[in-house]
């Protein structure tokens, strides 16, 4: 070999061991290795037990202690206790926008001082918190207050499970505000409230199981609009506090949980059909409980051992604008339901069913409700009323029914305490009220020598009945209250009043008791009657007479018995006109102005024991010249 040929090959094999090194130090020869030993498919994986793989499995926290939360999250993130979050701080307000947040089961956040997590506020966002009994998430302040949770307008969807918040908010920021759709939240717990511990916003659509509150401090545990409170279940409060609802509106079907509430404003409860659609079809069971409801109409249920307690000149306003309806039913022992003044307040302005509302109590107590000489119930145009088996006191009205459309379902069993004026009603609202209600203080039977004052006075509470028709067959039911007629009371259009026996009628200055004056009318007062029990009509302010109870050429059929009149002004206690027809028995009139009894030629009467008593001039005026 020549010496050339030789220098080459050793120039040559200079090249190719620098080459060999240079490759050796590389990672081809060891990625290719891999690629050729690996039994796994291209692209998945390799064993979790190597470094590369647990390089590629943590994200980027896992590397050192985990990040804080801050500033605006438009990723989805995930804290957990397996990446290393077990506890995250949280620094000024964190808004989570375009994305989600997942807080697993044992993840403690900490949040500095005027720190807040917001979700949904500016844009939409979703919160998953996925607690666990035995391993709750922890929302708290790192070395004190923070400023709290909020669950915007666009929090679809966001889910939380077991969260306990503690030390949010202050006194007039909640700890948790909520005004997403479609929220649920199970085992919330907040406490070391300084204020409200949640804000139920209106609008708000969500579902609320097992709620703790334990901030005995704050007088107010949640501040809520009143649609709001509907997906609330299983709510537990600090001892005294109490859930205060603003003034607004329940458009749709809602039950509040049980707990005691402060109510400060005008709470209306109307749906959005429009006047006649939507309306209830048939009557609440025999529970008072179940409405049916219709399309638009809504309804607040109240559960047992519920307190509403209303701010001065708050009420209840049911079916004004659309169908409504406000039901509420307990029996003695699951606890009663409570209308009453809030505390400091001297009394409140009562609940108002309208024209398209319906009201069912049954089991409920009021108190110290109206204002201006307005009952604490008042019913008026169609309204629906069912009262059964409550307690109103301490009032100056009971309730008011206005006019002839109102429909008095039922009306039994009702107790009336300090409650001077207990009823005030139409004529034809009266046959509606039923038996076995009670009016204050019993009355002792009255002396018949002190006059018709002190026979018809007494401490009884009164039902004052207004002017007005009688047009359909009604039924006046005993009632253990004293009757004051302030208007004309007139029969006719074919309809009969059935008065029972035992009734105390005080009638006003000039007032006429008048049976079928221009169409056909009936009147059966006291028939068959115990005649211990008479029907007692006298003036109502002594020395200011009354005209009487006249039959007008119209009147039929008509059977007076055990009837005591006094201070009556006009010709006769008892006048029948033109072709009236009736039969009087056992008919009195004591210190009357003119005969106990008086008829024309034309008219069809019968008399047995009519008497005079007191200064009353003579039992019957027989008419003259008759043919």
């Amino acid at each position: 070999m020549s010496t050339r040929t030789r220098r080459g090959l050793l120039l040559l094999g200079a090249w190719v061991s620098a080459l060999s090194a240079c490759y050796l130090f590389s990672d081809e020869p060891k990625a290719r290795k891999q690629a050729s030993d690996s039994t796994e498919p291209a692209g998945e994986p390799v064993a979790a037990d190597t470094p590369e793989a647990a390089s590629a499995e943590a994200p980027a926290e896992s590397a050192g202690a985990c990040p804080p939360l801050t500033g605006v999250l438009s990723e989805d993130r995930s804290l957990s206790q397996a990446t290393g979050c077990e506890q995250v701080t949280v620094q000024g307000r964190v808004q989570v926008e375009g994305a989600t947040l997942t807080i697993e089961a044992g993840v403690e956040l900490r949040f500095e001082a005027d720190a807040s997590l917001e979700v949904g506020v500016g844009a939409p966002g979703v919160l998953a918190v996925h607690g666990s009994a035995a391993a709750p998430v922890r929302m708290t302040g790192a070395e004190g207050r923070w400023r709290g949770l909020t669950l915007g307008p666009q929090s679809a969807g966001s889910r939380v499970d077991h969260l306990e918040l503690v030390d949010a908010g202050d006194e007039t920021h909640a700890a948790a505000v909520l005004a997403g759709q479609d929220l649920a939240l199970t085992e919330l717990t907040v406490t070391g409230a300084l204020g409200p511990s949640l804000e139920l916003v209106e609008g708000a659509k969500l579902s609320m199981r097992a709620v703790h509150v334990a901030s005995p401090g704050a007088p107010v545990a949640i501040l809520a609009a009143p649609g709001a409170l509907g997906g609330v279940r299983e709510l537990e409060l600090a001892a005294g506090a109490v859930v205060a609802v603003a003034g607004g509106r329940i458009a749709e079907r809602v039950e509040w949980p049980v707990a005691p509430y402060r109510v400060d404003g005008v709470l209306r409860v109307e749906g959005e059909a429009k006047p006649g659609e939507g309306e209830a079809s048939g009557e609440a069971d025999g529970e008072a409980g179940e409405v049916p409801v219709g399309a638009g109409r809504a309804q607040l249920r109240l559960q047992p051992d519920t307190t509403l307690a209303f701010a001065p000149r708050a009420r209840v306003e049911i079916g004004a604008l659309g169908p409504g309806a406000l039901v509420a039913a307990a029996a003695p022992e699951d606890g009663a339901l409570h209308f009453e003044p809030a505390p400091g307040s001297a009394t409140w302005a009562g609940v108002v069913v309208h024209e398209h509302g319906r009201l069912a109590l049954r089991g409920a107590e009021l108190r110290h409700g109206s204002e201006r000489g307005e009952g604490m119930i008042v019913a008026q145009g169609a309204a629906q009323l069912s009262l059964e088996d409550c307690n109103l006191h301490d009032a100056e009205v009971g309730v008011e029914l206005r006019g002839n459309a109102v429909v008095v379902e039922r009306f039994t069993g009702n107790h009336f305490r300090g409650v001077p004026t207990a009823l005030i009603l139409s004529p034809q609202a009266l046959g509606f009220i039923g038996e076995l209600n009670e009016y204050g203080p019993p009355t002792t039977e009255p002396d018949e020598a002190a006059g018709a004052e002190a026979e018809l006075g007494g401490e009884r509470a009164r039902i004052v009945v207004t002017r007005g028709k009688i047009e359909r067959d009604t039924t006046w039911t005993f009632q253990a209250a004293t009757l004051e007629l302030r208007g004309d009371v007139f029969v006719g259009k074919g309809a009969t009043l059935t008065v029972d026996g035992g009734w105390q009628v005080l009638a006003a200055k000039g007032i006429t008791l008048g049976v079928g004056f221009y169409d056909t009318g009936s009147l059966h007062l006291a028939r068959e009657s115990d005649p211990s029990a008479p029907v007692r009509i006298g003036p109502s302010t002594a020395g200011q007479g009354w005209t009487g109870l006249v039959f007008g050429p119209h009147a039929r059929d008509s059977d007076v018995e055990n009837l005591r009149l006094s201070g009556t002004q006009g010709v006769a206690g008892v006048e029948l006109r033109g072709e009236a027809e009736a039969f009087l028995t056992r008919v009195e009139c004591r210190d009357c102005a003119g005969a106990t009894a008086t008829w024309a030629c034309e008219s069809q009467v019968g008399t047995i024991a009519l008497t005079a008593a007191g200064s009353t001039p003579t039992a019957t005026i027989a008419p003259r010249d008759c043919r």
